[in-house]
């Protein structure tokens, strides 16, 4: 059963024949109209207490206890007679002196409690009850670590605040700070006008501390004041000494505490600080100290800074971050010149069925077999074949799909010819001692890779077998991140007590996102339905091709024209290729381009911050709306959709942005039937999925255009088609 919210209690074992429950509560008389709640409370478990204290702040008044004793409901003192033993106690800050009646006793049961109350013991395991870490401690995520008003960075921030839920809670900690400076100290009570707190987050403990210090005293007229931590501590004055008291609501090394003393020149005793670590320096100057043991720190280094700010210490809002792509920093990255060099080649495709897996999609699709037929590629491949491979190789191990046996023997050509001697292929599935010769040299090739898992698996498979150097080829490796493909080459080098070579033609990181777009399109029946009308036989046709793992070439993106016949194409003057291509449509690798080139602008930290798509401060990062102007043409407009994370084209918070984004589509949709329009079907489908998002009252606009728009050409037609498809699917599961 939960603790009634008009008092704090907590149990404390003084030994383990003895436990005791305190329930305090700042109001006594409260005591007298709610005993039966405290007793159900207290007897809900987990342990049952030997002596009950009932705990208030004031003077004397043996009244108090006659009245619990006689106006409580008697079934209160029926549950605990022969029991437990029951007590009221006051505590006269200004006199020291603690009273402590009984009001219902236990044969044996009530030995030492006005000692036990004298030693104060008891206050530290109620602050202990109220701190916990749990509750206390905010621990910055994996990455992150907390940028405190202070200026430390730390991967926790403690905020006791969030401990004060009631207002007992708040009044046992100001009975806690009273018995710690007042105790005893009537003058200094009378003297002390200010009570100053860093931020009014702890403002209840302050006003619950004034009226301690008000019914045990003269009565002193005390003001609260906040000075904002660090942001108001140099607009408070120097308040004269022994007139006021500072409660600091936290910290782990104690600085504000220590500054506050040596700035203000006042004395230790002027200033508390709530909550500290045990390792923090003299840290029983705090009213409670954490030892810190289950604070779980983080060995990865703190990429994101949390600026703590205002007046609650919670995380500063920060304004969005707007990434505008430049292509200077990636004109010489080699994926980018690699994509225009292989255009219209075939060897790169987009959502297509791995043929070594079948039924594991690829977002970005290498066809092995056509790369080993690529010029560029076997120029390559025969330099590295020049310069690494040893005299003494014999076997050329190469795993099991067609394209990597294909390379394999691409190989075995390329060595023959230059050693005048033969090697044997073997298939990874044929590794075996008997046929790995030991202390030869091997060459093992893999004409595609993603994170490299079968490639290992030979690695280990020739472990035990073969002590001999290698050298590992491969044709193109398409990974999600940039660390994945480090990963790799590190993983397949390292030996003792020599490395492995290796040799990589081409590698490219590509995100998750695209991906996921093309399988959030497919997935969607309701959407494009596998049989049955639609406006265009091109879209049916095309998500068939999605749909089946075909190659979808011209068709990656969604059709364009008067008619929607057309495949959007690539201009000449593309700021990321080099001049010299042929415009044509090249899809696939204009999003192998602009694939590359958001991933980079994610994860490479020698970028500029202004290129990186990430932010050193926690908040929201997104593709500038500009990109969509600055690169006009339908299909860079549609790779940038593609390719970009929902999160990096969430305008939705943004209103300037989101209405930029609504106008810019607005224009698209109106010149659908022309090469200004040509991406305007990928605007409405991200719209749509929610890949982008607008304030809703811009989306709203955009779809009552849609809907509005009567015309019946192809372009309109296919997009009121996507708009009402939602509807469609309501009345599905209607009819259903």
């Amino acid at each position: 059963m939960d603790r009634p919210s008009d008092f704090f209690s907590f149990n404390f074992s003084k030994s383990p024949t003895q436990n005791y429950c305190f329930v305090y509560c700042p109001d006594p008389s409260r005591f007298i109209k709610t005993l039966d709640s405290i007793v159900l409370s207290v007897y809900g478990g987990p342990s049952i207490p030997d002596v009950i204290v009932l705990i208030s702040a004031g003077k004397s008044d043996s009244n108090i206890a006659d009245k619990i004793k006689n106006d409580s409901d008697q079934a209160a003192l029926d549950r605990i007679a022969g029991k437990a033993s029951l007590f009221f106690a006051s505590i006269d800050i200004s006199s020291g002196k603690i009273d402590c009646q009984p009001i219902s006793q236990s044969k044996d049961r009530s030995t030492g409690v006005e000692k036990l109350l004298r030693g104060m013991s008891w206050i530290k395991e109620g602050l202990s009850e109220i701190f916990k870490e749990e509750e206390v401690v905010l621990v910055a995520p994996p990455g992150y670590t907390y940028h405190k008003p202070s200026g430390e960075s730390s991967t926790f921030f403690l905020k006791p605040d969030l401990a004060l839920s009631s207002s007992p809670i708040s009044s046992f900690v100001a009975l806690s700070i009273a018995t710690r400076a007042f105790l005893k100290k009537k003058q200094k009570i009378s003297e002390t006008k200010t009570i100053f707190v860093d931020t009014m987050a702890i403002s209840s403990v302050a006003y619950a501390l004034r009226d301690i210090l008000s019914t045990n005293g003269d009565g002193p007229n005390i003001t609260i004041s906040s000075f904002h931590s660090y942001g108001g501590f140099n607009e408070i004055k120097k308040p004269v000494r022994g007139t006021s008291i500072c409660l600091i609501s936290a910290s782990s090394s104690m600085s504000l505490h220590d500054k506050w003393i040596s700035d203000k020149d006042v004395s230790d005793e002027d200033v508390i600080t709530l909550l500290t670590l045990s390792t923090a320096k003299r840290a029983e100057r705090a009213l409670f100290a954490l030892s810190g043991k289950n604070i779980s720190q983080t060995k990865e280094p703190a990429k994101v800074s949390i600026r703590i700010a205002g007046e609650s210490f919670l995380p500063a809002q920060e304004p969005h971050k707007k990434v505008l792509i430049r292509a200077e920093p990636f004109l010489k990255d080699l994926p980018v010149i690699s994509a225009c060099k292989l255009a219209g080649s075939g060897i790169i495709d987009i959502f297509r069925i791995d043929q070594s897996r079948p039924g594991k999609h690829r977002a970005i699709y290498i066809d092995g077999v056509k790369l080993t037929q690529n010029i560029e590629f076997t120029q390559w491949l025969e330099g590295t074949i020049r310069h690494f491979a040893r005299a003494t190789t014999k076997k050329i191990v190469h795993q099991g799909d067609e394209s990597s046996r294909v390379m394999a023997e691409l190989i075995r050509k390329i060595f023959g010819e230059l050693s005048k001697s033969t090697v044997d292929l073997v298939s990874e599935n044929e590794i075996d001692a008997s046929n790995i010769c030991r202390n030869s040299a091997i060459i093992v090739c893999a004409a595609v890779v993603g994170k490299g898992s079968r490639l290992l698996q030979i690695s280990r498979a020739l472990r035990d077998i073969h002590q001999g150097p290698r050298l590992y080829t491969i044709g193109y490796q398409v990974a999600e991140s940039a660390s994945e493909i480090a990963t790799l080459k590190s993983n397949i080098r390292y030996s003792e007590p020599h490395f492995y070579d290796f040799e990589c033609h081409g590698s490219i990181a590509t995100g998750t996102q695209l991906l996921d777009s093309f399988v959030q399109e497919a997935s969607d029946i309701d959407l494009w339905p596998k049989a049955g009308p639609t406006p265009l036989s091109r879209l049916h046709q095309r998500i068939e091709k999605i749909r089946q793992g075909n190659p979808l070439g011209s068709d990656t993106f969604l059709p364009s024209g008067a008619n929607h016949q057309d495949s959007m194409s690539i201009r000449k003057g593309f700021a990321f290729w080099p001049e010299g291509y042929n415009p044509s449509s090249f899809q696939p690798e204009l999003i192998f381009t602009i694939a590359a080139i958001l991933q980079r602008s994610r994860e490479d930290s020698k970028l500029s911050e202004r290129d990186k798509l990430s932010s050193n401060t926690f908040r929201q990062v997104l593709l500038d709306p500009e990109n969509f102007s600055r690169y006009n043409d339908g299909i860079i407009q549609s790779a940038i959709i593609r390719c970009s994370h929902p999160s990096e084209l969430d305008y939705s918070s943004d209103h300037a942005a989101s209405d930029f984004m609504k106008h810019l589509i607005i224009r698209s949709i109106e010149s659908s039937d022309s090469d200004s329009g040509e991406s305007s079907l990928e605007f409405i489908l991200a719209l749509y999925f929610g890949r982008i998002k607008l304030i809703s009252t811009h989306f709203s606009e955009i779809k009552s255009l849609v809907l509005a728009n009567k015309h019946k050409h192809d372009p309109a037609r296919a997009m009121r088609w996507i708009m009402e498809a939602k509807d469609r699917m309501r009345q599905n599961v209607e009819d259903f």
